[in-house]
């Protein structure tokens, strides 16, 4: 299809076609540094509402020659800049893992940035500076991103996470939709509103006669409401918390600062349960009794072993869990909870051991006041941390790996 003169704009029309290009490498790489930027340590959650401005401004200004191929190349730049920044933590279990992963989720904006180009381009419509049809490409700008990010959730068992809505972890009154929407659905405001703002930029430094341009902007007011209904949904929604009836639960939380090298194994293998049960312990006794906690929560592998379950759901640990947690219920009755790997267990010989060919699960464990244990298992591992694709059936990859 033919872009029709006249019906948008760019801020690169003086520049050679690959002068454009590297612009657009620039474009990704800012809106990329941009979701780094949002989340911590650097907790710059307002660029959310502008993080998307360079690189659409660059997608809605490409010719038609190899559009698509273009957008998905600076889409990919994007992604690959911004993955790489917020999974650099990765690193510590795997740098090939790392790269791999980061490339393979740019992969989804980039496919994003081909569509966007493509699909929802104010110049390749006719009646494109309207603003009933910069409502409906705004919309589907936005929703393409929730959905990608929803795709890259739950393909291949999925990796989810710091997608844009988290950047509403400092603002509670946005991120009150969440209930609604869900995480990914938080996404969709920010994107539809910069995807609006841009097409007003474009309409305004456009060729079109002066006269078109001072048409009423109502896509800038459908934006400007639904950003009011989504603060006003949240002030209700926290104000409503103070009515609700809730029950108020004392909580200890325990998290060491350990070291990396000691979860390798370079380090007495028993010095982090321990240290577990020293700082614990010391809390415990450190608060009078009126202020001891319902609950006891530390983190994953704060202790050493595993839990074997049983057919019957009956269950065994190593002993010197057992004594952890006596030496906890020492101090004040709650329930303790925690993360540790569950095996499925067989019995032998009248004691449990682990069964051949067993599966294993990355648990929740709540151990009651009486004694008894409740687990979750986690059904949606994250790749490479948890699971590596394709590891038991290529032999190479499981001897690396």
């Amino acid at each position: 299809m033919a872009a029709v003169p006249g019906t948008g704009a760019t801020f690169l029309f003086l520049v050679n076609a690959s002068a454009k290009f590297f612009v657009g490498l620039l474009a990704a790489a800012a809106t990329g540094a941009g979701m780094v930027l949002l989340l911590p340590p650097f907790h710059f959650g307002s660029l959310v509402w502008v993080v998307f401005v360079p690189v659409l401004l660059f997608l809605w200004s490409l010719g038609e020659k190899k559009r698509f191929r273009k957008a998905f190349v600076v889409g990919l730049c994007a992604g690959s800049v911004g993955f790489l920044g917020l999974f650099s933590w990765l690193q510590t279990v795997t740098v090939l893992g790392w790269a791999v992963v980061s490339v393979y989720l740019a992969l989804f904006p980039a496919f994003w940035a081909g569509m966007v180009a493509t699909l929802a381009d104010p110049r390749r419509e006719p009646q494109g500076n309207t603003w009933s049809g910069s409502v409906r490409r705004a919309f589907w700008v936005a929703a393409l991103w929730c959905g990608f990010e929803w795709l890259r959730g739950w393909l291949f068992t999925g990796f989810g996470w710091n997608g844009i809505g988290v950047a509403f972890h400092q603002t509670p009154i946005f991120a009150q939709s969440a209930d609604l929407f869900g995480i990914v659905g938080l996404s969709f405001l920010p994107v539809f509103v910069q995807a609006i703002g841009v097409q007003a930029l474009l309409r305004l430094f456009s060729k079109e006669p002066a006269a078109a341009k001072r048409q009423p902007h109502y896509d800038l007011a459908v934006a400007i409401c639904l950003v009011a209904a989504a603060f006003g949904y949240g002030r209700w929604r926290i104000f409503s918390y103070g009515k609700a009836e809730s029950i108020r639960l004392k909580t200890l939380l325990v998290q060491l600062d350990i070291k990396q090298e000691q979860t390798r194994r370079l380090a007495d293998p028993l010095q982090i349960p321990i240290d577990y049960e020293d700082e614990t312990i010391g809390a415990l006794q450190s608060v009078p009794a009126e202020r001891k906690p319902d609950w006891v929560i530390l983190p994953e592998s704060a202790l050493d072993g595993r839990i074997l379950r049983m057919p019957d759901e009956s269950w065994g640990m190593a002993n010197e869990n057992f004594e952890t947690l006596r030496h906890f219920g020492e101090e004040g009755s709650f329930t303790t909870i925690m993360g540790l790997v569950e095996v499925e267990g067989e019995k032998l010989n009248d004691q449990i051991a682990i069964k051949k060919d067993s599966r294993y699960w990355n648990s929740m464990a709540v151990f009651a006041r009486d004694g008894s244990l409740q687990t979750f298992k986690k059904h949606h591992l994250v790749i490479f941390g948890e699971w590596i694709p394709f590891v038991e059936e290529i032999p190479l990859l499981k001897k690396i790996l």
